[in-house]
């Protein structure tokens, strides 16, 4: 239990350096599976997710690719994660660390789902039957 909750954690922790896939949480440029480039690095003003393509679409410049329904639709504290964090950065600029923090979102929301039937079964062992 406590190895799991350390793993919980370093997905919490923003400092933390856990491993997480590269495939899910891609800035890149729309149409394409190239890297956007800085210059592109944009959020335009209505910003929404293509649930069908799971990519959410930031610019006409720049989509957020690999962004899962699940990943998509997580709240933490009754608010959706992704859609507030880009909301907040309308029409602005990113630069390079909000990049990398933007697509770390992803990569840190999709691992921490995937630990759930891990962590139920967790408390499923620790509840033991006690009511």
């Amino acid at each position: 239990g406590a190895a799991l909750g350390r793993r919980v954690a370093a997905l919490l922790d923003p400092a933390a350096r856990p491993d997480l896939p590269t495939s899910l949480g891609r800035l890149v440029t729309p149409g394409t599976d190239q890297e956007a480039p800085a210059a592109a690095l944009r959020i335009g003003p209505k910003p929404r997710y293509d649930e069908a393509r799971e990519v959410y679409v930031l610019s006409e410049e720049l989509e957020l690719a690999g962004v899962p329904g699940a990943v998509w639709a997580y709240t933490l504290g009754g608010y959706p994660v992704l859609k507030n964090w880009v909301e907040y950065r309308r029409g602005r600029m990113l630069t390079l660390d909000d990049a990398e923090w933007l697509e770390g979102i992803v990569r840190r929301v999709a691992a921490l789902l995937a630990l759930g039937p891990e962590l139920d079964a967790g408390y499923a062992a620790a509840k033991g039957g006690k009511q």
